[in-house]
């Protein structure tokens, strides 16, 4: 957060020799993150996003399918409120608990579904589309 004077004045009184790395201002404050999805067909890749995007928009992005059927047409368009949109997340220790609400809307999934819609993405998961129901 120096002006370009200041950051002049630092390379100009190094003792040695200074190396710089130029990086995009999104991977400095938002940061990458690689998800490593399974679609509903068994295909597996990984997806390059953004730290703070929003699961769904990432998956539909890369043109992965979140919905199934007659969901396509009936989905809530991101809006939390039709559930249909499950994913399930793993491999993903350091991201926050998913809300009371998922909780109530997903009780016939395991711990690990989310909503993809109200889920942002906080850094490297795996991601399974439409996981089957508990019993």
């Amino acid at each position: 957060y120096k002006t370009f004077d200041e950051i002049l004045d630092v390379i100009g009184g190094a003792d040695e020799t200074v190396q710089l790395t130029c990086v995009a201002p999104n991977d400095v404050f938002k940061g990458k993150a690689v998800l490593s999805v399974t679609t509903q067909e068994g295909q597996t890749f990984d997806i390059e996003c953004l730290k703070g995007q929003m699961m769904r928009d990432v998956l539909l992005g890369a043109g992965v399918e979140v919905y199934q059927g007659a969901e396509k047409l009936t989905n809530c368009g991101g809006g939390v409120s039709c559930g249909k949109c499950v994913v399930n997340v793993t491999d993903d220790e350091d991201w926050e608990a998913r809300t009371q609400a998922e909780d109530k809307r997903l009780k016939k999934f395991p711990a690990t579904a989310r909503l993809s819609c109200n889920t942002p993405v906080e850094g490297d998961c795996v991601v399974e589309c439409k996981p089957a129901k508990i019993a």
